[in-house]
């Protein structure tokens, strides 16, 4: 094992101690502003409106 190695392990491991335990809310989170994008795109086709990429912007900033 080099040092490369042993610090990119290290560096993921606490990371990963870090999210573990919120890492059910995040899913959940992103899993709710997916079906609000879904949504949101279904209702915009629904009222014959162009769909354009500010909508997926909104998304993203959301997430973020």
């Amino acid at each position: 094992m080099d040092a490369a190695t042993a610090v990119m392990g290290f560096v993921l491991g606490a990371f990963m101690s870090f999210i573990a335990p919120v890492q059910t809310f995040l899913v959940m989170a992103f899993a709710l502003i997916v079906c609000d994008l879904i949504t949101g795109t279904m209702a915009a086709r629904h009222r014959q409106e162009k769909i354009h990429s500010k909508g997926l912007g909104r998304s993203i900033d959301k997430m973020v």
